[in-house]
This record gives structure tokens, sequence and C-alpha cells, in this order.
């Protein structure tokens, strides 16, 4: 998956794979509620295979959405984009869903699982076995879809802080172009010791911003990490937005 279809369609995929996971469900129940008055008072080898094949061939189907949400959550984290995926909380709300009918579905297989057990006139019971295998498909495709659902979030949470940067940046230049004929009589420059910023060279890691004025009546600052020997500017605004938010 690009990050094209990250960004713009990645809510319309996730439909889709929620409509196939509520037809797994359906199909599943079904099964799941002839189980008790066919398998459990006819048992027989030939009721259990049948049982367990048909059980393995939907956890098939599922552990091929597990292969999609992967795909799509490195996808994101991988080639992030610069438009928001979720900005209306609409897919969240959609995986939020489809993980509750996971679990759901996860307790009903357990539970299934642990009847045919009990209730089995031999031993190895193959359509108990089956049943297993699908409750750990179930519970990793639940964690993948939990998984995609913090990777929006996190994409979404960057830009909207790269937009904050870039409206900061823009206000700056604003700043800049109306007060640079009232240079600083002298730089003042401070180091904020009780703020920290993002790195300019190093991803993941926070360093502590200086400030210089850059105005005589000291109206506007600006913000920079001072890294290796280099000043690495961040943003200029006025005096206390810059001290508040470097």
């Amino acid at each position: 998956m690009s990050a094209a279809v990250a960004d713009w369609e990645v809510g319309c995929l996730v439909n889709d794979q929620a409509e196939n996971f509520d037809r797994e469900r359906f199909l599943l129940a079904r099964v799941y509620r002839l189980t008790p008055a066919v398998v459990l008072h006819f048992v027989s080898r030939i009721a259990t295979h049948a049982a367990a094949r048909y059980v393995d061939k939907h956890a098939r189907i599922l552990a091929s959405q597990i292969v999609w949400f992967q795909g799509a959550r490195n996808s994101i984290e991988s080639e992030p984009g610069r438009a928001s995926i979720d900005p209306d909380d609409v897919l969240r709300t959609k995986l939020d869903e489809m993980e509750g009918g996971l679990r759901k579905l996860q307790d009903q297989t357990a539970r299934l699982a642990r009847l045919m057990d009990r209730s089995s006139g031999h031993d190895g019971n193959p359509f108990a076995a089956s049943l297993r295998r699908l409750d750990v498909t179930i519970a990793h495709l639940a964690d993948e879809v939990r998984a995609l659902k913090g990777s929006v979030q996190a994409h979404d949470a960057n830009v909207d802080a790269m937009d904050h940067a870039s409206r900061a940046v823009a206000r700056s230049a604003q700043a800049l172009d109306e007060h640079l004929d009232a240079p600083p009589a002298a730089l003042h420059l401070h180091q904020l010791t009780a703020k920290k910023v993002p790195s300019a060279l190093h991803e993941g890691t926070k360093v502590t911003p200086w400030t210089v004025h850059l105005t005589r009546d000291d109206t506007l600052k600006a913000s920079f990490t001072l890294e290796d020997g280099t000043a690495y500017f961040r943003v200029c605004d006025e005096h206390d937005i810059v001290d508040k938010f470097p």
C-alpha cells in the first residue's frame, strides 16, 4: 500500500475489511449455534472433521486480514503523508467497533472449544483443535486492528504538530517583516532550561532550546537549538509565546 493510499483511502479500505469480518462472524456464529444440537448429540469423527474444516477455512480468511492490517500499518509508519488520515475520528470509531466484535467472537470461540473438549467422547477432537487455532488467529487480528488505530492516531498527531510549526513559521516571517527596522540593543541569549524540544539532528531526542531577542523593545524573540556547534532556528513570535512554546 503506497503513502497516497495510506493518506486518503485507508478509511475506505478499513470499511471493506470490517465488512469482510462481519460476514465471517455471521458465518461462524451460524455453525456455533448448530454445534450443540448437531455435534454434541451425534458425536462422530465425520461430523467433527467437517466442522473443523469449516472453521479452518474461515480462520484462513481472518489470517489474510491480519496481513492486510500489518501492511496498512507498516505503510503509514514508513511512508507518512502530510494530510490527516482520520480528522473526524470516523476511522477510530470503526476500528474500535471491529476490535470489540473480534474480542466478542474470541470469547465465544474459546467457550465453545472448552465445551467441545469436555463433551468429546474421544481424544484429540479436531473441531476443538480448530477452534483453538481460530482463537489465536482472532486475538492476533484484534491486536493488529488496535495497532493500526494507534498508528493512525500517531500519524495525525504528527501532522497536527507540523501544521502548528508551519503556522508558527508564517507568523515569524510576518513579525520579522514588521519589526526589522528596530534591531535589539543586545542579543539577550537565554537557555530555557525548563523546556525540551525535538532535536534538529537526532530523531526522537529532546534538547534544551535557546532564545534570542529580535527587537529593541523585546517584543519579539526567536528560539533555536544549539547542536554540535550549529544553531538551528525554530520559531519567531511574541516574547511570552516563544517562552511558552519554543
